[in-house]
């Protein structure tokens, strides 16, 4: 949380040092630095392992009217159906799912048990514009996004049912 902070101070007592000229010239440098040698060392270890290929597998929402690019914040919900015996391990298949959703665009991320029905267990997002959300399906997924949405799905009855919900007045 105070590594911008810390930082700030760090170079400027660097810039005091060598100089205000010399400073952005080593921070460039150590940005390279630490740019080639993420081929060693990548950022986390499993990255070096997740199929980042792009892929595009969601089906194109059809909504019964056709909202404007702009038009949102979108919420996706996505109810599923869960068998008891399965539930630990979909909570976990889930998790990465929301990941998932975060990196791909999605503001918000919740998954919800219904109260009144405990195998049914709802998923919903928030995405700023249809726009983005169409990026979702399009052009932001990878081979290791699908991978986590089929092992959740793995484990629910039937395919989850899906709503887009926009606010009033759009389109």
């Amino acid at each position: 949380m105070g590594g911008q902070a810390l930082g700030s101070v760090v170079w400027a007592l660097v810039a005091g040092a060598v100089g205000a000229q010399v400073a952005p010239l080593a921070g460039a440098g150590l940005l390279v630095l630490c740019a080639v040698t993420v081929r060693w060392w990548p950022l986390h270890p499993a990255t070096g392992r997740l199929d980042r290929t792009p892929v595009s597998y969601l089906p194109e929402p059809a909504p019964a009217f056709e909202p404007l690019p702009v038009d949102g914040p979108v919420q996706v919900v996505k109810t599923y159906r869960v068998p008891k015996e399965n539930v630990p391990r979909f909570l976990d298949a889930m998790e990465r799912v929301g990941r998932s959703r975060r990196r791909t665009g999605a503001m918000r991320w919740d998954l919800h048990c219904d109260s009144t029905d405990t195998d049914s267990y709802v998923e919903e997002f928030l995405v700023l514009s249809r726009e983005e959300h169409l990026r979702q399906h399009s052009d932001r997924l990878t081979g290791a996004d699908r991978g986590y949405e089929e092992a959740a799905e793995a484990l629910v009855e039937g395919p989850p049912q899906v709503q887009h919900l926009f606010p009033p007045g759009s389109g």
